[in-house]
Order: structure tokens, then C-alpha cells, then sequence
């Protein structure tokens, strides 16, 4: 008496191709649906302002030395050590703090012009 035992294998390799037949054809229809626009319709304003950003990083990363933050809780104010390659020189800018929770909290304030940075005692 032999007992004929059924062979899983190709039913596995079956199974596996349409599972990766359906996966491949989800992706294609995702790709398909996903809007691929490259040009917005203000592109030259963004692309001016992002080109402001670029410049001022690389004003920032041209410094001597780093700009320094301190902060006194006491008196609650905020100090900025300019580099002291800077003296003489008259400073300008804007301080801008920002709080991602709050956005009525986010605000921007001209700093003073200075006529020499502040010392890094």
C-alpha cells in the first residue's frame, strides 16, 4: 500500500509570485496617484527667499568665531557675544524666537545697532 503525500512546494511558489504580482501592482498604483508638481505657482519668491537663507548661513559660517547665546534667568535676559573681530563695526539684525507649540508665542525683534559687540568676558 503506498500513500501518495501531496507536494506543497509549487503551490508556495505560486502564492509567493501573486502576493508579489499584487504588491508590485499597489506600488505602481501609488506611484501613479502621488502628485509629482515640481513647479509652484510662486517658484521665483521661494526660490529668492531659500536663496536669502543659503546666503546667511554662509555669512553666519564665515565668522571668526561662533556668535554666543547666554541667558539669565534672574534678570530674564538674553545676551549675544559677537565676535570681537566685529568691533568698530556697526551691527545690525533681527532676533527671531520661535516656539513650535505655540505659534502665538513665535515673534521677531530688530536688534539694536551696536557700535562695538558685546565683550566675551
Amino acid at each position: 500500500m503506498t500513500t501518495s503525500r501531496a507536494n506543497l512546494w509549487p503551490y508556495a511558489i505560486i502564492a509567493t509570485f501573486i502576493l508579489f504580482a499584487s504588491y508590485i501592482g499597489y506600488m505602481v498604483q501609488q506611484a501613479m496617484s502621488t502628485n509629482v508638481d515640481l513647479v509652484s505657482a510662486d517658484y521665483y519668491q521661494q526660490e529668492l527667499a531659500y536663496q536669502k537663507r543659503i546666503e546667511s548661513v554662509a555669512r553666519t559660517a564665515a565668522l571668526p568665531a561662533p556668535v554666543a547665546v547666554e541667558y539669565e534667568p534672574a534678570a530674564q535676559r538674553l545676551t549675544l557675544k559677537l565676535p570681537p573681530s566685529l568691533a568698530g563695526q556697526a551691527v545690525q539684525g533681527t532676533v527671531h524666537f520661535f516656539r513650535p507649540p505655540i505659534r502665538s508665542w513665535t515673534s521677531a525683534s530688530p536688534s539694536p545697532q551696536l557700535a562695538s559687540p558685546l565683550s566675551s568676558s
